[in-house]
């Protein structure tokens, strides 16, 4: 696999992370709804972070 190819799918991944992390925030924490997304968006940041180190 080209490196070109393994960043691609790095991005892609982390984009999923990321958005995975949001819908849960929303989903599960019970705070009103601004919290809920922005404590969502900061952990799918962490993650997203993460995976591409």
């Amino acid at each position: 696999m080209s490196a070109w190819m393994r960043w691609l799918l790095t991005g892609v991944a982390s984009l999923a992370v990321f958005g995975l992390f949001v819908w849960l925030g929303e989903l599960v924490l019970p705070w009103d709804r601004p919290e809920r997304i922005g404590t969502g968006a900061g952990a799918g940041a962490v993650a997203a972070g993460v995976l591409v180190a």
